[in-house]
């Protein structure tokens, strides 16, 4: 917090207004839950995720100096602390894959969903609500059974790429039901599937060339 509260300064001195934290990656998940409680003793540097108490603090102190926090969960990607907090909920059965989670697995989205409530009420005075969306790597996919089913449900043409489309539109849809405007990395392809899937409210960043 020491660390973000100098930097919350510099936001003020440069006239900043927004500072986006990155809770969650493959490294350190610091985001306080009730819905995947203890998914932070997994945590590479060895401690625990920040506290509510610790997240109130700094946004006040944040909001006192004109810049507001925007909050990050990235999935389904850089998710591999999930994947070995819960296999059996977010492994992606038959695939080499262990950073991803199972985004075509109807309870693994209902606990992602149960996630972005959570971050919502910790975070009431964010207008965005980051979902990460960048560099999911799902190497046979469509070998899990919930894959195969949500391909045979897309139709001809579908693919694992085309569920990964579907999951970012519902949990945008899910950010603007909590009152609150998804914010995305550009980890997916232009495509009038995109257009149709993804809510048009939507901020895509265009983080690199590739998409």
């Amino acid at each position: 917090p020491s660390t973000l509260r100098t930097l919350i300064r510099w936001c003020q001195a440069a006239k900043v207004r927004y500072l986006q934290l990155h809770l969650t990656d493959d490294q350190n998940w610091m985001l306080p839950t009730t819905v995947l409680a203890g998914v932070d003793r997994h945590n590479q540097h060895g401690r625990p995720a920040y506290t509510e108490d610790e997240l109130r603090a700094l946004q006040a102190f944040a909001s006192a100096r004109g810049v507001t926090l925007i909050p990050e969960v990235d999935v389904p990607g850089h998710s591999s602390l999930l994947v070995r907090h819960d296999p059996k909920r977010f492994q992606i059965e038959g695939s080499p894959s262990s950073v991803c989670i199972d985004f075509a697995s109807p309870e693994a989205c209902a606990m992602i969903r149960d996630l972005l409530g959570e971050v919502a009420r910790l975070f009431p005075e964010a207008p965005y609500l980051h979902l990460g969306g960048d560099e999911a790597w799902y190497p046979e996919a469509e070998k899990d059974p919930d894959f195969a089913a949500a391909i045979e449900r897309l139709g001809p043409g579908a693919n694992p790429g085309k569920v990964f489309v579907e999951f970012v539109g519902e949990m945008c849809r899910e950010i603007l039901r909590l009152g609150r405007t998804p914010i995305v990395w550009g980890g997916f392809s232009a495509s009038p599937f995109a257009r149709e899937s993804i809510p048009r409210q939507t901020i895509v960043v265009a983080w690199e060339g590739h998409y």
